[in-house]
């Protein structure tokens, strides 16, 4: 350990004893600065079904649930077993009312049990 800071602010003591750190090691030859090869945990499993989904929604009566799939910004309806019935939503960032295939959202977090009156028709 180096050094230690508690509480918030102290920028320049602590940029001092990291700067002054950075050179003592260099002074020494023992700093790595080789760059870092950082990968995104998403290229690691490439693109999946789901990507952060907020809240569900059950409809148990019609053997539905409605996912908020936050990253791809749409909902998906499934069976209660997982058997994807639809997408709402083009996928890209907005929020546009209208047709399933023509709505946008903006990385939706939540649902509410109104959708299934609202849905009720097209199904």
């Amino acid at each position: 350990m180096i050094g230690k800071l508690s509480g918030e602010g102290g920028y320049e003591a602590l940029d001092k004893v990291i700067g002054d750190t950075i050179a003592e090691f260099r002074k020494r030859g023992e700093l790595n600065e080789a760059p870092l090869k950082l990968v995104l945990e998403k290229a690691k499993v490439g693109d999946l079904p789901l990507a952060f989904p907020g809240k569900i929604v059950t409809d148990e009566k019609n053997n539905r649930l409605f996912i908020a799939d936050s990253d791809h910004n749409r909902i998906v309806v499934a069976r209660l077993d997982g058997t994807l019935l639809e997408t709402i939503g083009t996928g890209t960032h907005g929020a546009d009312d209208g047709a399933f295939d023509r709505a946008t959202f903006f990385r939706p977090q939540g649902l509410v049990a109104g959708w299934r009156d609202a849905l009720r028709g097209r199904y």
